[in-house]
């Protein structure tokens, strides 16, 4: 360590010196970020006679997030709608910089995902803060979970919410299965029913079916304890002769925009190359549903999971259990012929909200 080091080390154990380099670092960190994400989307709104935003996409680790990206990609696509993707990373940058209002006055699709309410404060603290800062944007929540608790403080967070939510005079959320519907139908305004984007989604494989996936949760929408876990692990091991392995929607490593279509495919290559998936996740439940294996279903803490089955449950070959010690007699029950994904119900939800962004998209800038 040389000299100005030194001298560096000691200014910083003085509280009121620490304080100043804090700061500093603070306005140095925005002006970088002005002066290159902020500008970015300055330029954009700028050349573009009708912006159009799909924000708040994964860059982390959770397969099913991306997904959910991918599939309102894909209805973008189809409606022929130019737009600028803004990640989860890039909103919590401009977030900390208090540069959320970049978007005001343009379009603006909140990607969708289970993160309504306060399992996950961080997300819902900045999907209110998009809506706090741009009030002459028109926003759409694209279909989501929403979960609250009794606590008092999980009430109170509600009415905060609520009061937020509910000022903003160009807000339309959808929500992903009944019980959030409900639930969203009787605190905000301008609700509607469609299911997960991911659903939409098609997918074929020639790969040769063997052995069990282990999907399970193990973060706090979890409710499997590590003895049902060890008990579902030994079913399984016996009705598959040890060829079970865990692979769970949620990498060990995040992903970036350019490697989430890879990373999604290898995922539903293994699902597809599994005679069966056990799983208490949703996107769990949903790969194997777009992938045609056999799965059988645990239920977690948030409502999604059976709400989100409601909309696949003419699906012979995705079962919910009840208790673990069934497990073996639902697996059994399952048909364990060739299974084809048809989601052809579901296109008319799919086709309604293409409407409603397509109308949304004209009307707001007089097209």
């Amino acid at each position: 360590m040389n000299i100005f080091q030194r001298i560096k080390s000691l200014l910083n154990k003085i509280p009121v010196i620490k304080n100043i380099y804090s700061r500093l670092a603070w306005y140095k960190g925005r002006l970088f970020c002005i002066n290159n994400l902020y500008k970015e989307i300055m330029n954009y709104k700028k050349t573009q006679s009708a912006p159009l935003f799909l924000i708040f996409t994964p860059e982390h680790h959770n397969l099913g997030d991306h997904a959910i990206a991918y599939a309102e990609k894909k209805m973008l696509d189809e409606l022929e709608l130019p737009f600028f993707e803004v990640t989860n990373r890039q909103l919590e940058i401009l977030d900390y910089y208090g540069l959320m209002s970049v978007f005001n006055g343009a379009m603006i699709l909140v990607t969708g995902g289970g993160n309504l309410g306060p399992l996950w404060t961080w997300i819902e603290n900045i999907n209110r803060e998009i809506i706090k800062n741009n009030p002459d944007s028109l926003i759409v929540v694209l279909p989501n979970t929403i979960y609250y608790g009794n606590t008092e403080e999980d009430l109170r967070y509600l009415e905060q919410s609520k009061q937020i939510y509910n000022s903003h005079k160009n807000l339309y959320i959808y929500a992903r299965e009944k019980a959030s519907y409900d639930f969203m139908n009787g605190i905000y305004n301008n609700v509607k029913l469609i299911p997960d984007m991911v659903l939409s989604l098609k997918y074929s494989s020639n790969a040769s079916r063997n052995g069990c996936i282990l999907c399970l949760r193990n973060d706090k929408e979890a409710i499997l304890t590590v003895k049902y876990k060890h008990q579902i692990k030994s079913i399984v091991d016996t009705l598959f002769e040890n060829k079970v392995i865990y692979s769970d929607t949620v990498l060990d490593y995040p992903v970036s925009v350019v490697e989430r279509r890879n990373e999604l495919i290898k995922k539903l290559y293994a699902f597809s190359s599994s005679q069966l998936v056990v799983t208490d996740r949703l996107h769990g439940m949903i790969f194997a549903a777009i992938t045609g294996t056999d799965c059988i279903v645990l239920d977690g803490k948030s409502p999604k999971l059976r709400g989100c089955y409601e909309w696949i449950k003419q699906l012979d070959y995705i079962r919910f259990c009840d208790d673990v010690s069934e497990l073996e007699n639902v697996y059994r029950s399952i048909n364990n012929g060739e299974n084809k994904y048809d989601n052809s119900e579901l296109l008319k939800y799919y086709d309604e909200l293409k409407a409603d962004i397509l109308n949304h998209y004209k009307s707001f800038y007089k097209l």
